[in-house]
């Protein structure tokens, strides 16, 4: 998945492309997926999510401007819809119901489960959104920092500071020598 393919799918899309917009989906959802379940930790609902995230990228294709990272204004329509669906919840008071559904099955993904799950217990939320984006999905800190609104030096600090905790709890699972 390149960005520049990304970027052309994109720019198609805002065409009315239906072709292009399913290409679309299919090269992103991965990543997309990854991104919301960052937040909402639940698989079904991360699901639901990456759905509503694309229906809003297909009818505010217009917005997006060709040229620029098309992935992370993807990455930003994912989180403001993953943010809006936390808000909601909240409202409603529906964390304790999804707390008890927090274990769900995880989504299949290639990298390693047991770093999977250590970066599940051992780091916290926005330092795991740090190092999958930059770990899995190849993103630089400045777009990271971009895509997260957050300062490049934090951004910087939280990751270093991620993979050591990560490399410890690795030592302690004894994976690591």
């Amino acid at each position: 998945m390149s960005k520049s393919r990304i970027n052309e799918l994109m720019v198609k899309v805002q065409m009315q492309d239906d072709a292009a917009f399913e290409a679309l989906f299919n090269e992103c959802k991965r990543p997309v997926f990854s991104f919301i379940y960052t937040y909402v930790k639940n698989y079904h609902s991360a699901e639901d999510l990456l759905q509503d995230t694309f229906i809003k990228i297909k009818m505010n294709a217009q917005s997006y401007k060709a040229g620029t990272n098309a992935m992370a204004w993807i990455l930003e329509t994912a989180k403001n819809t993953a943010i809006d669906y936390l808000r909601k919840e909240n409202r409603v008071k529906r964390a304790d119901i999804e707390e008890a559904n927090l274990k769900v099955s995880e989504p299949d993904f290639n990298d390693s489960l047991i770093v999977h799950d250590l970066l599940n217990k051992y780091v916290n939320d926005e330092d795991r959104q740090i190092v999958l984006l930059h770990l899995v999905y190849g993103y630089k800190n400045r777009e990271i920092a971009k895509i997260l609104d957050m300062p490049l030096g934090t951004v910087l600090w939280r990751y270093n500071t991620a993979l050591k905790t990560l490399k410890k709890a690795l030592k302690e699972v004894g994976y690591e020598k």
